[in-house]
């Protein structure tokens, strides 16, 4: 199951100096993947495995970085003992001035004639392989991780700092209502100037102690 987390202000991420992507980008990496983009096929140890198209994730690159990023094979292997096409690529993407790679391997089975055991189609087969890699370069970005990660999975919204201040002010404000009878007098006077004086650091923690009567 994957957790929801409390939206995340932008301020807050821009903390790192190397931070690239705008709030709309950040939304598209870290948030949940829309239902109608997954997929499920058959696992070979039973079961269902859930999936993306590799469509979908060349349209959600597009839509992030416009346009500006690159594939690109590495090398290959086509193993016929295993029965797999096996290829390492590399993901460029850039924004703002700024270039962040990504590599990971992809894999395919290599598809077999049943009269003699000879490949298809091993063109078709290296190119599975490869849209296997580019999704997994994306999904080190973020794209699709709650397909591939379902269980580490945390969906974040990312916001502007001021829409943040304001659905917290709002969640004390309905808690003090609810929680005011338990509260000393000395408490409460605080938590009451914390709203009237806005002060926005202290939003959280005062939720936190409400929270705990």
């Amino acid at each position: 199951m994957s957790k929801e987390l409390k939206p995340v202000s932008i301020t807050v991420l821009n903390k790192s100096e190397k931070q690239i992507l705008n709030k709309e980008q950040l939304n598209f990496l870290l948030g949940k993947t829309p239902e109608t983009h997954i997929y499920t096929r058959p696992g070979k140890g039973g079961g269902q495995w859930k999936f993306v198209t590799g469509v979908y994730v060349k349209k959600v690159l597009n839509s992030i970085f416009g346009w500006d990023w690159d594939f690109e094979i590495i090398s290959f292997d086509v193993n016929m003992a295993a029965k797999q096409a096996i290829v390492h690529g590399k993901l460029t993407c850039r924004a703002n001035g700024a270039t962040v790679v990504k590599h990971q391997f992809g894999r395919a089975d290599i598809k077999l004639r049943k009269a003699d055991q000879t490949p298809l189609d091993l063109g078709n087969d290296l190119k599975a392989a490869s849209t296997d890699a580019l999704k997994k370069c994306a999904s080190e970005l973020g794209i699709a991780s709650d397909v591939y990660g379902e269980s580490e999975f945390k969906s974040i919204t990312v916001t502007d700092e001021q829409t943040s201040n304001e659905s917290l002010l709002k969640e004390l404000s309905q808690l003090l209502i609810i929680k005011k009878a338990y509260l000393s007098e000395s408490d409460l006077k605080r938590i009451e100037e914390i709203i009237i004086e806005e002060e926005v650091n202290s939003y959280q923690k005062a939720i936190e102690t409400l929270k705990t009567l």
